[in-house]
């Protein structure tokens, strides 16, 4: 195996081996890979190196005992000198290291002092953010990445990412590119994009895409055997509802690639609720309810999206919660319902109540109008049997019809459930007692009444 002394004897000059010992000890060596030929006993080893500016290809061959036979480094002073230069050197020792421990190691200079491991680490840090910034500074023309929607084997929305400029190159292996990205590693894509992954190699534009990309998968790795996830598919990432919501906002206003069923096309993101129209259509005893369908609804950890065409819509919170549970009945049912005569009273009152502001219903007024809830008046009759009691009657009055609120009589009228029951939660908010035999409400404490 080749030692430190033989290193140190191929190198150019003194200075270009500490220059090498500096480049070893700040990580610049990456892509190492060695192999043995049985026959001879020759050792090739391959290697990139970073320099100050560009990163350099370097190829090295050993003897059976640990001699240099040859050597090559694209980098300008290979060509101009004699012996190897420092990124030579700094993959000799990567090598020499690897083997002797298996792992990364600093090198002490002989008669030096010995750098502690946290200022080494600290050093290293401050470092790497300097030569990242520069090289990826350096480069004219920035790459771009750009994201794929679809829809994953397991019927769930994931993005691919595609990387690249003047040619696009779809990341197949996204744990690698995580890797790549936090250890700043320099990887080829293909004869035309090689690049120091770190966020400064990225237009502005991709730079959003980076940081969620980055985020949404640190928080895979807390919570997911990425193992057992990534098995089949490397190149896609599950989309949470929570994560949607931000990818949306991200690209709010822009076309995305938008992967459904076997087309692709681009999807404009918008944030706006959409024209949807409901139709109710008596047959027999019973009416038909249909709806016109989006072709995907996908549910956000606030707000539903909705992809009718080409545009993905994103609902309020509001239109959310109004339509959410008609919409995933509808979709089951392939966009038709039917609902009984005997339930259509209370269909009225409560879904069509809640729906009516963000759903156009096209219904024969005839039809429907028995089912409707009447307009509700509540009233609170006050009284003050005796000193210390006081007693409440609350009313609800549908036009000249007039009710016990805790009556259980039914009327030949649709009542407004709805408004009847928040009528009597505010009521119960001060009375909290109830007498079934005098059929009034009563409160008897000071402190209730002050309240009252």
């Amino acid at each position: 195996m080749i030692s430190l002394k033989t290193i140190s004897s191929v190198a150019t000059n003194k200075k270009t081996y500490e220059r090498g010992f500096e480049y070893y000890n700040q990580r610049r060596v990456s892509n190492l890979v060695s192999e043995t030929n049985p026959l001879d006993g020759h050792t090739h080893i391959s290697a990139e190196v970073l320099g100050s500016k560009y990163s350099y290809e370097v190829e090295v061959t050993l003897d059976a005992e640990g001699k240099l036979v040859y050597h090559f480094c694209d980098c300008p002073a290979f060509y101009s000198y004699e012996g190897c230069c420092k990124h030579i050197v700094a993959v000799l020792l990567q090598y020499y290291y690897r083997m002797v421990t298996e792992d990364h190691a600093p090198v002490r200079l002989k008669g030096g002092t010995v750098t502690d491991s946290a200022a080494r680490q600290m050093i290293k840090q401050y470092s790497d953010r300097m030569i990242n910034s520069a090289v990826s500074n350096a480069s004219v023309q920035k790459v771009r990445l750009i994201p794929v929607v679809k829809i994953d084997s397991f019927g769930r929305l994931a993005l691919e990412l595609t990387v690249g400029n003047e040619r696009m190159y779809i990341i197949k292996d996204l744990p690698k590119f995580y890797s790549d990205i936090t250890s700043g590693n320099v990887v080829e894509y293909g004869v035309k994009l090689k690049f120091l992954h770190n966020e400064n190699a990225f237009d502005e534009q991709s730079r959003p895409l980076l940081r969620f990309f980055t985020d949404k998968f640190r928080e895979l790795l807390t919570y997911v055997n990425l193992q057992a996830m990534y098995k089949n598919d490397k190149r896609s990432l599950y989309l949470s509802p929570r994560a949607f919501d931000d990818f949306f906002n991200i690209y709010e206003g822009q076309r995305v690639a938008f992967n459904f069923d076997v087309d692709k096309s681009q999807v404009l993101f918008a944030n706006e609720n959409p024209p949807l129209e409901l139709t109710l259509n008596k047959e027999g005893n019973a009416f038909k309810l249909k709806m016109g369908l989006p072709d995907l609804l996908v549910a956000g950890a606030k707000c539903q999206y909705m992809l009718i065409g080409d545009r993905l819509l994103r609902c309020s919170e509001a239109c959310t919660q109004a339509t959410s549970g008609l919409l995933q009945a509808m979709m089951g049912k392939d966009g038709t319902l039917v609902v009984a005569e005997a339930d259509m009273g209370e269909f009225c009152s409560s879904v069509v109540s809640e729906i009516r502001p963000y759903v156009n219903i096209k219904a024969d007024d005839e039809d429907i109008a028995s089912f409707l809830p009447m307009p509700l008046v509540s009233k609170l009759y006050l009284d003050m049997p005796s000193v210390g009691l006081i007693t409440g009657n609350l009313k609800f009055c549908y036009g000249d019809n007039e009710t016990d609120a805790m009556s259980e009589a039914k009327m030949n009228f649709q009542r407004n459930i709805k408004e009847e029951l928040l009528a009597q939660s505010f009521v119960k908010k001060y009375f909290e007692a109830y007498d079934p035999e005098q059929r009034f409400l009563y409160i008897q404490d000071d402190d209730s009444i002050y309240r009252l």
